[in-house]
């Protein structure tokens, strides 16, 4: 019935509670309390309930033995309560619940039972006083034909309406009307008083004249162990044949049948009703047939007498679907007795449709009568299908239908697991999170890996030591998981989990259930299902759940599911307050107070105005946890507008959903809260509604009623005004199911039509499937992979820095789609592009950093490139590259002590050498020279701590001849002491300080503290430590550093601040217990740059806050430690069992080792566990301690020296242990000064008489490397033995032969080399001969041309002066001629 119908079929003891008699015949139902009761019930109180009289009874007694102050009978009163539920309520409930009364059986006939006298039937009266508590809208009851005439009945129906419900329909109906057998059920449908008022219509069908069991075709041809159990045995076919236990008639005045007219029913007769146990009837006690008889009915066939079977029984009920008939006849029988007929059935439900379903679906209840008699079974159809416990019967044709269905319901094939099956836990972590994961158990783990998007090798699972669970317990505050039990990854993968699109994949069977403090692995095709789910629900805490709270099953989107067929991939399960108020419903203008105050780290929004009450009210809080974020409330009071900020913080202890899918489920949330709100207020105004199931990309997160005349393109506007009010760009398309609609459609249109435009489910809610926009592979995967890469590297080009990059990039790529990006990215102008993408980011509201000018660039650039070459390895300075300055170690009469450069017998001084020569030189020359002897070593490792006269500093000269100070420590070798002194040395009394690092992380403070203390660290961290309590001084802080992912980064792009300071050593134990506390973490150093000791750390499970409760049980925490997503708890070396057991309960202290080096072990069984190696290693004399395991048999241990020499086995098998470098760069040699630069390497070529194998023989260049004789062997004459002298000659004089064509080919060679090289020098002198001959030519032939050129210009040089000086004589001819020139008189034209 959808999300609104309860059908509750059932009845109670006293009104007809007992099932064992649900159905009987016409004639029994009239019999009367004479018949049935005894006539004198004195041992019963008539007035006032048993109970009642007891509790009084008891009320009495204890007031008297009070007031008469009796001591001892005052002292039987006061026990306990468990006393109460242990031992006196157990009986009392089975002596009501299983106890099977001859009286109650005989007086459940009729509907004139003993009713509300009796304790059972007081449950119709907590039932509806549950329903009361519940409100479930619709209730359909059954009970027997004669309920209304019982005299409780008015008691009862006043207690349905007390609960808040009506009668909307009620009736008898009997199957003799439609199949061959009797049966008289009482019916009604109630309806809460919230539910609005429907007239219901109810049609009777036209049916043809009542079947016989001929004609309604139910007669079977049974197998052969079905016909054996229907078969009676003499002694029962004597009673039923025996005139004594004939049921009284029900007529006085009817003539009475004989035994074999009553029990024989033939193929033309109908049957009587049958009750439970029809086939032991028998058995029941005398006294009980004696008063009622006996009436069940035998089939009579031409084969012989028998019980009608079960499936006939079925067929004649009107089964419509595969039966399961188990081969225990008993519990056959039981079935089939506590089962109701679909054709009485159908009647109420078809109303109750009328009252929930669609308007556009009226389901009339004579068609449903119809429906149902022309879908029931009939003999000439079905056949059974043989299990081992039971038989399906199934209709012809369809067995494998009836095979799929039977083996995919949860009843029979659900069962109770033995007591050793259980549940087992092991961890899965990454370096930030760690899950708790609960595997069922026939739940394998590659099957779980593989739906997390994992394949692993088998072996890593046979490692894997698995954790079980105690059954029906809720799960403990806190998990300790050894490192068997944990598996670590790169990353946890996040949720949705996107299973393998494969019909057949184990993964699909998988139900993942994430719960409140871990993720359970059940699997749905198990007939341990039922089971794996209930336990799921008591390790959530189901068990301890309040009488007010209810177990709640939802989706990822928070959409609560009621169906099983629901129940697949990923699911959450909370335990809820039913009487909390609903999710949050909105209109358009609420969500102008909502708006993205940060979209990530972490997402926070923003809500104010009127609304922030009801909307954080019904905010899905316990939703957003099941996707791994933490929605944490922060009121706020802006002016006279109450507001409230919502920070979603990512768990720690969980899978979660990226942190990109956090606002869009937001944004879901509020599209749902508007369609709540458009449901309401068409319940108000009674508009014709729509029901409809709106989806996305397939996942349903709302349910309701729509306006009918909605539109698709509105509902398009609703996905867009709800995202838009957060800031995202969510384009969408709208769907029915898989079918496109047009726009413009109402929801009205696309639910009616015989073949109507939307997809309807098949239970009539009208699909609205979102589709956004997705790029799930194939080209989208690539054109957006492709826009994301070229947009880094336009981004890089610009001088951003690449955590500038990468945040822009991925902001802005889904919020302006890969397009738009594209086509700013392919314009050809660089300064219009970068403007284009500027434009773009302020659409979209992406923050766009400001590029770095010309200097920034260049400076940038400079230190990564002094980054690179600081971090290129230069070789390491040795030895030899240094020369102990003179006047430092002094003999035994203070005199300088001489500086060797090699040790030789009888030689007294000084010598130094490297660490790895160290450990040979003081075993062979310790103690071989009488005068003063002694040893330096460089570097910071002592061969051998026992005979060390300490590390210090040495002074030193280097090849260039600058001072220097080394980390070295010395040993006296000979037998007269050395020591050390300076020339010029003063005391001076220094403080008694340490050093002691602080480190602060990221995800702990807001973004503007933040940016606070990367600015200034130490006085950041002095005013968090000062304002938490502290009075402890910062001394001369040094050593700042950034980092981010364990890498130097940046001030503005880094996850961590560190530096190093000096305090007091008074003060240490009093600033430690602040570390953690004031989100400040501090840890003890050496001026050495290492932890100090003194210490212990126990490692817990849980965020920070959880480790902070446990620190308050710890004797004296000196802090909290922090090692990226780790917490720990510091104490004092002293104090470490007392805390590891307070935290770690229930484990062995790990030994104590001080770590001084790294291993690898190898080849080791893969049982092996850690506390094994432990164990190994104790007989091997060899401290380590296991710190992961690296696969199946292979181990990194920590040790405080070496393994044993030798090689070493465990079990008889041979195991492998080998050092691992560190990680880190090794310790600089030079303390103080210049380092010296290494000569470069000049690679001699060898002589042409060196042997190239002696050259690359290791073994040689290891005793040259260590200053050993090399021992020649002299070279002797070769000798073959007989045999293969012969071959040698035979090969020597091919290899003569082969020389000698050598020899030859070379000659040749030779020859025709000189020979290219003489016509070489012909051809080269001839064309040089050609070349200068032509160059001549064209030397002469230029020169004759300038001379021509030359002369040519010289005489139009001398024509241009003859012109100009003739032009010259002219003019002046002309000026003369002027002077001589009468004045022109007036009025005289001018004759020019």
């Amino acid at each position: 019935m959808g999300n609104f119908t309860v059908s509750l079929y059932g009845s109670f003891r006293g009104l007809d509670l007992q099932q064992s008699v649900r159905g009987q015949t016409t004639e029994q139902e009239g019999f009367t309390d004479d018949h049935l009761r005894p006539r004198f019930a004195l041992h019963k109180l008539k007035h006032i309930p048993e109970s009642v009289a007891a509790m009084s009874l008891g009320f009495v007694v204890g007031c008297a033995v009070r007031v008469l102050q009796l001591q001892q009978e005052e002292a039987l009163l006061n026990f306990r309560g468990a006393l109460f539920f242990y031992v006196l309520l157990p009986p009392i409930i089975l002596e009501a619940g299983l106890s099977l009364k001859t009286q109650l059986f005989v007086d459940n006939l009729g509907g004139t039972g003993s009713g509300l006298d009796d304790q059972d039937g007081l449950l119709m009266l907590h039932l509806f006083g549950q329903l009361a508590f519940l409100r479930t809208p619709i209730v359909l009851l059954e009970q027997v034909a004669g309920f209304r005439n019982h005299h409780h009945y008015d008691i009862v129906e006043q207690a349905w309406k007390d609960s808040g419900y009506r009668e909307v329909w009620s009736g008898v109906s009997d199957l003799i009307e439609f199949s061959p057998v009797t049966r008289k059920r009482f019916l009604i449908v109630l309806v809460h008083l919230s539910m609005p008022a429907h007239q219901l219509m109810e049609d009777k069908p036209v049916l043809p004249p009542r079947p016989t069991l001929g004609s309604f075709d139910c007669i079977l041809e049974l197998p052969w162990d079905v016909e054996q159990a229907c078969t009676p045995s003499k002694e029962a076919l004597s009673m039923y044949l025996d005139p004594w236990y004939m049921p009284p008639s029900r007529h006085a005045h009817a003539k009475p049948q004989s035994p074999a007219s009553f029990r024989f029913r033939g193929l033309s007769d109908r049957a009587t009703c049958f009750m439970a146990q029809y086939h032991y009837q028998h058995e029941l006690s005398p006294r009980a047939l004696e008063k009622a008889g006996l009436y069940g009915v035998l089939l009579h066939l031409p084969t012989g007498l028998r019980f009608f079977s079960g499936a006939e029984i079925a067929l004649m009920h009107g089964a419509v679907c595969p039966v399961w008939l188990s081969k225990d006849d008993r519990c056959q029988m039981r079935h089939l007795g506590n089962s109701l007929s679909p054709l009485h059935a159908v009647t109420p439900l078809a109303l109750a449709f009328q009252l929930v379903g669609p308007k556009s679906l009226r389901v009339s209840n004579a068609q449903a009568i119809l429906q149902c008699l022309s879908m029931r079974y009939r003999a000439s159809q079905v056949n059974f299908l043989e299990f081992r416990d039971g038989w399906v019967l199934y209709k012809v044709g369809e067995a494998f239908g009836a095979l799929v269905e039977t083996f995919s319901s949860w009843v029979p094939r659900q069962q109770l697991p033995g007591r050793k099956l259980a549940f087992h836990r092991f961890e899965l972590f990454d370096d930030t999170d760690a899950c708790q994961l609960l595997v069922a158990p026939d739940v394998h783990l590659p099957v779980l890996f593989a739906a997390l998007g994992h394949e692993l090798p088998d072996e890593c699972f046979e490692q894997l030591d698995l954790i079980p669970v105690p059954r029906d317990l809720a799960l403990p505050p806190t998990f300790t998981t050894p490192g068997e039990s944990s598996l670590q990854l790169d990353f946890l993968p996040s949720l949705p989990f996107v299973h393998r699109q494969v019909t057949d994949s184990p993964e699909k069977n998988l139900l993942i259930v994430i719960g409140r403090k871990a993720c359970y692995f059940l699997d749905r095709e198990s007939p341990l299902f039922f089971w794996e789910m209930g336990q799921a629900m008591s390790m959530e805490g189901w068990q301890r759940a309040e009488f007010f709270e209810e177990d709640v099953w939802c989706n990822l989107e928070g959409h609560r599911i009621k169906c099983r067929d629901d129940l697949q991939g990923t699911v959450s399960f909370h335990i809820a307050d039913a009487l909390a108020p609903d999710l949050a419903s909105l209109n358009l203008d609420c969500l102008q107070s909502i708006k993205t105050v940060r979209a990530a780290a972490p997402p926070q929004v923003r809500i104010v105005g009127p609304q922030t009450l009801p909307l954080c009210k019904g905010f899905p809080f316990l939703t957003f946890a099941a996707l791994g974020w933490n929605p944490v409330l922060q009121p706020q009071l802006r002016g006279n507008k109450i507001g409230a900020d919502l920070t979603f913080s990512a768990r720690h202890d969980c899978f979660r959903v990226p942190e990109t899918h956090i606002l869009p489920a937001f944004a879901r949330f509020l599209l749902a809260s508007l369609l709540r709100e458009m449901e309401r207020i068409i319940q108000q105004d009674a508009t014709v509604a729509v029901p409809c199931k709106v989806q996305v990309e397939g996942r349903t997160f709302w349910q309701g009623r729509l306006p009918a005349a909605l539109e698709f393109s509105e509902m398009e506007d609703l996905w867009s005004e709800a995202h838009r009010a957060l800031g995202l760009v969510a384009p969408v398309r709208v769907y029915s199911g898989p079918r496109q609609v047009p726009p413009e459609m109402t929801l009205q249109h696309a639910s009616l039509g015989p073949v109507p435009p939307g997809f309807l489910n098949r239970a009539g809610w009208l699909l609205i499937s979102y589709m956004p926009e997705t790029r799930g592979g194939g080209a989208k995967d690539v054109k957006f992979k492709s826009a994301q890469t070229d947009l880094a590297q336009f981004l890089l080009e610009q001088g951003l820095s690449l955590g500038q990059t990468t945040a822009t990039a991925d902001k802005l790529l889904p919020l302006a789609g890969t397009s738009r990006v594209q086509r700013v990215l392919d314009l050809t102008d660089g300064a219009n592009r970068w403007h284009q993408l500027a434009a773009l980011c302020k659409q979209f509201s992406v923050p766009l950093p400001e590029l770095p000018s010309a200097a920034s660039k260049a400076a940038s650039s400079t230190a990564s490139e002094a980054l690179r070459r600081r971090a290129k390895n230069e070789p390491r300075p040795t030895a030899a590259d240094f020369s102990i300055q003179p006047g430092f170690f002094r003999n035994a009469d203070d005199s300088p002590a001489t500086v060797l450069t090699q040790l030789m017998p009888g030689a007294s001084g000084v010598y130094m050498c490297d660490a790895v020569e160290a450990g040979r030189i003081l075993k062979d020359w310790t103690g071989t020279s009488t005068d003063e002897l002694g040893l330096v070593i460089l570097g910071h490792s002592c061969p051998d701590p026992g005979t060390c006269q300490g590390a210090g500093s040495t002074p030193a000269i280097t090849a260039t001849g600058h001072q220097v100070l080394l980390h070295t420590c010395w040993h006296n070798m000979g037998k007269s002491p050395l020591h050390a002194r300076c020339e010029n040395d003063a005391s001076i009394i220094l403080p008694d300080s340490t050093c002691v690092c602080a480190t602060a992380f990221q995800d702990e403070f807001s973004a503007a503290e933040w940016q606070h203390l990367t600015a200034n660290p130490v006085r950041a961290v002095s005013e968090k430590l000062r304002t938490s309590g502290s009075s402890v001084t910062l001394e001369a802080p040094w050593g700042r550093s950034f980092r981010k992912n364990g890498k130097a980064s940046s001030s503005s792009d880094c996850e961590s601040v560190q530096f190093h300071c000096r305090i007091q050593t008074s003060d240490l134990l009093q600033l430690l217990r602040f570390s953690g506390h004031a989100q400040v973490y501090l840890t003890p150093k050496t001026w050495q740059g290492e932890i100090a000791k003194g210490f212990a750390v126990v490692w817990a499970a849980g965020d920070r806050e959880d480790v902070i409760r446990l620190s308050l049980q710890v004797p004296d925490p000196l802090g909290i430690v922090r090692s990226k997503r780790r917490f720990g708890i510091r104490v004092a070396e002293a104090n470490f069992e007392t805390a590891w057991n307070i935290v770690r309960p229930n484990q062995t202290a790990p030994p104590k080792v001080d770590v001084t080096g790294l291993f690898k072990l190898l080849s080791a069984p893969p049982q092996v566990r850690g506390s094994n190696i432990q164990e190994w290693a104790k007989q091997m004399s060899w401290d380590v301690r296991p710190l992961r395991c690296l696969g199946p048999g292979q181990w990194l241990l920590g040790a405080s020296g070496p393994p044993p020499s030798g090689l070493l086995s465990m079990n008889k098998q041979a195991v492998l242990v080998q050092a691992v470098e560190p990680r880190q760069q090794s310790k600089p040699v030079v303390r103080a000064g210049k380092l010296p630069r290494a000569p470069p390497s000049a690679t001699s070529a060898p002589s042409e008489g060196d042997d190239p194998l002696t050259n690359n023989d290791p073994w040689r260049n290891y005793l040259a490397s260590t200053g050993r004789a090399i021992s020649v062997p002299a070279p002797g004459p070769r000798q073959a033995e007989p045999p293969n002298q012969q071959r040698f000659d035979q090969q020597e004089n091919r290899l003569q032969k082969l020389e000698a064509g050598l020899e030859e080919l070379r000659r040749g060679h030779t020859a025709v080399t000189q020979q290219l090289a003489t016509t070489q020098n012909v051809v080269e002198r001839q064309v040089q001969g050609d070349l200068s001959a032509f160059a001549r030519d064209f030397q002469h032939q230029i020169q004759a041309n300038a001379e021509q050129q030359r002369q040519a210009h010289t005489a139009h040089q001398m024509q241009m002066q003859t012109g100009i000086d003739e032009i010259k004589a002219m003019l002046a001819d002309n000026r003369s001629l002027a002077q001589k020139r009468p004045v022109p008189t007036p009025g005289m034209g001018d004759e020019l």
